[in-house]
């Protein structure tokens, strides 16, 4: 049982596609899947977090509507998302903002300006709030440097804090052991991956690709296709190769393919 329903969707969804395995070479999502046989809430979040939404494993999911398994991974793993930023929002009491943000944001930003205003008059002359400055230093005659920086400072570290707490929260959550932190090679690869923003290049879907190099996520592996379900032969993670059948779906260690008994340089079936 899950903490949600769209957690249990989710959880259904992911087991119909660890026993296809189609889109696994589209984006992080189906690799870090592929690691798993039962999903938990933090397992669920941390996918729902990998998708982009870009839309290609639904159009090529023989599964999607109108089908009866009524497969759509974008649109579940985009409410899971959202729901998520809510679960490890911290402090927990401001969870229920994430539903109401656009009322919550105009509050705060007119209360805000309002406190500024008020608490200026009460504390300072108020002719200078409606009065013209020019000259040095006019720009801190509505609001001392030190009391600017003493308001955004606050507001930047309060931040931080939050995220880190967050983070925290997450990592808490699927289950990640500590050691993982001191991984460097995967937390630069994964920066890497974010700041190229590497599953948003547009190259295409794996049912229209015709000739395209496509990356795998969490495996290290690239995918060279010359035309969909043929034997490839992917960079080796490893000193020992991974072979990667398409008409098998599943990976094997070594160089022979299990479908079609290819060496893994053939260029296909």
């Amino acid at each position: 049982m899950h903490g949600t329903r769209i957690l249990e969707e989710a959880d259904r969804l992911m087991t119909v596609c660890n026993s296809c395995r189609y889109c696994e070479g589209l984006c992080a999502v189906f690799p870090a899947m592929e690691m798993r046989r039962a999903f938990s809430d933090g397992d669920l979040n941390y996918l729902a977090n990998l998708c982009h939404a870009c839309g290609a494993c639904y159009t090529d999911c023989q599964f999607s509507p109108p089908h009866e398994f009524n497969v759509n991974v974008p649109q579940t793993l985009a409410v899971a998302r959202a729901e998520s930023y809510a679960a490890y929002v911290w402090p927990r009491a401001f969870a229920g903002a994430f539903a109401r943000n656009g009322l919550v944001i105009s509050l705060v930003a007119a209360l805000s300006v309002a406190a500024f205003i008020f608490g200026f008059a009460a504390f300072n002359d108020r002719q200078v709030l409606f009065g013209t400055h020019t000259g040095p230093g006019a720009f801190y005659k509505l609001m001392p440097h030190n009391a600017m920086a003493a308001l955004f400072g606050a507001a930047f570290l309060y931040a931080i804090v939050a995220l880190i707490m967050g983070v925290r929260a997450f990592w808490r959550d699927i289950g990640e052991p500590v050691g993982m932190k001191t991984d460097i090679g995967a937390l630069l690869q994964a920066i890497r991956d974010a700041g190229e923003l590497r599953y948003l290049d547009g190259v295409g879907s794996a049912a229209s690709t015709r000739t395209t190099v496509r990356p795998i996520a969490a495996s290290s592996i690239t995918i060279s296709r010359s035309t969909a379900l043929r034997c490839v032969s992917p960079r080796p993670a490893s000193r020992r190769s991974i072979t990667i059948c398409w008409r098998a779906r599943r990976r094997i260690r070594g160089g022979i393919c299990p479908w079609c008994w290819a060496p893994s340089a053939a260029s296909g079936c």
